[in-house]
C-alpha cells in the first residue's frame, strides 16, 4: 500500500510538471509515486524522519529521459528527484542516474 498523501499541497501531476520544466524533459516521460520518509532516509542515507516525523510522505520522480540542469547545455541520461509535497521543496535531485529508490 502506498503511503498517504492526504495533507499534500503539491499533487503528483504538479510534481511531474515541475520536474519536466526544471529539467527540460516532457512531462509524459516523468514517473511520480509516493515514497515514505523512512524509505527515503534508508536510500539517501539521511535522517529526515527524526526531524520531520516518520508519517511524512514524499514524491519520488524518476525518468529515463535525457535531463538537463537549469544552467548549462549538457544533458544527462536519467533523473531521480524527491519533493516534499507539503512545501513543494525539492529535497534531492540526481542527473545522469537511473538509480531508483526502493
Amino acid at each position: 500500500m502506498a503511503p498517504s498523501l492526504s495533507n499534500a499541497t503539491l499533487t503528483a501531476e504538479q510534481t511531474q510538471q515541475l520536474i519536466a520544466t526544471r529539467f527540460h524533459i516532457n512531462a509524459e516521460q516523468v514517473n511520480v509515486r509516493a515514497l515514505s520518509i523512512a524509505d527515503y532516509d534508508k536510500a539517501a542515507g539521511t535522517n529526515l524522519g527524526e526531524h520531520w516525523g516518520t508519517a511524512l510522505t514524499l514524491w519520488l520522480a524518476t525518468s529515463a529521459a535525457d535531463a538537463q540542469a537549469e544552467k548549462g547545455d549538457t544533458r544527462y541520461p536519467g533523473l531521480t528527484a524527491v519533493y516534499d509535497p507539503a512545501s513543494g521543496q525539492l529535497l534531492h535531485a540526481a542527473l545522469g542516474t537511473r538509480r531508483a529508490f526502493k
